[in-house]
C-alpha cells in the first residue's frame, strides 16, 4: 500500500492509503481520519503523462467498509495517479501513485 499523509491546515493527520498497490481490477482507497469538516469530492484518475483514465463520484464507488473502489480493470500496466479532490473550509486536493501490473 501507498500512503498520503497530509496534516495541513487542520493539524489532523489525514492519511490517504490505496491497497493492494500494484493492484489489477480495482483500487482500493481509504482517507483516515478525515474531519466531519471535510468532504470528498471527487476521486480522478491519470496516467504517468497527465491523461485523465477515469473520474468518479465518491457516493458511486463508496463500499459499505468506508473504502472507495475505483474500477482500473480496463487501464493498461503502468504507473498512475490517484487524485482526491477535497472540500470543506479551504479546498484541497491529495494525489497519490498507483501501479497496475495485470
Amino acid at each position: 500500500s501507498i500512503e498520503a499523509i497530509d496534516n495541513e491546515p487542520l493539524g489532523v493527520d489525514m492519511v490517504a492509503i490505496v491497497a493492494p498497490n500494484p493492484a489489477r481490477t480495482y483500487a482500493n482507497l481509504s482517507v483516515l481520519n478525515l474531519p466531519d469538516t471535510i468532504a470528498i469530492n471527487s476521486i480522478t484518475i491519470y496516467d504517468s503523462v497527465g491523461r485523465l483514465q477515469g473520474s468518479y463520484r465518491p457516493q458511486d464507488i463508496l463500499t459499505d467498509t468506508e473504502t472507495y473502489q475505483a474500477p482500473i480493470f480496463t487501464l493498461q500496466n503502468g504507473i498512475y495517479y490517484i487524485a482526491v479532490e477535497m472540500s470543506g473550509g479551504e479546498p484541497k486536493n491529495v494525489q497519490i501513485q498507483l501501479v497496475i501490473g495485470n
